[in-house]
């Protein structure tokens, strides 16, 4: 059964790249914020699937999940209030605006569940990487 599992996986991850990458790339060629937005839920969906390995996996019987998952419930809620925040925002420096310190605010948490202990340093190296992860479509789209 575990076998299963691998050759699933060996499908699953390489097929899903493909398809978020043409994804990234079509919003890139409207416009390389969309494709920033497209990225953006992409660290929070990394630390539930790591809360999940932590409890266990889906199929475990223990509860380990209790405690992340009303924080993660919350920073997905929050997630689609920057989202519709984004959408109705009028210039390309409020959507900007929005998108970069939601991500920041949102990468903060979502850190916080990770490693409740890291110290600032961290917490700033972590946001570092996200904005730049969340602006890499600005790079692509100079070379589209």
């Amino acid at each position: 059964m575990p076998l299963a599992g691998v050759a699933g996986a060996s499908v699953y991850f390489p097929l899903g790249l493909l398809v978020l990458g043409a994804a990234v790339l079509v919003a890139v060629r409207r416009d390389w914020l969309d494709a920033s937005l497209l990225l953006s839920p992409l660290p929070a969906a990394l630390v539930w699937v790591i809360e999940v390995h932590r409890a266990g996996g889906l199929r475990s019987a223990a509860s380990g999940l209790n405690a992340p998952s009303g924080m993660l419930g919350a920073i997905f809620l929050c997630m689609a209030l920057a989202t519709v925040l984004y959408l109705r925002a009028g210039t390309r420096n409020a959507k900007f605006t929005i998108l970069v310190g939601s991500a920041i605010v949102l990468a903060s948490a979502t850190s916080m569940l990770i490693d409740p202990n890291a110290g600032l340093l961290m917490l700033g190296t972590r946001g570092v990487l996200l904005v730049g992860f969340l602006l890499s479509p600005a790079l692509v789209s100079r070379h589209a």
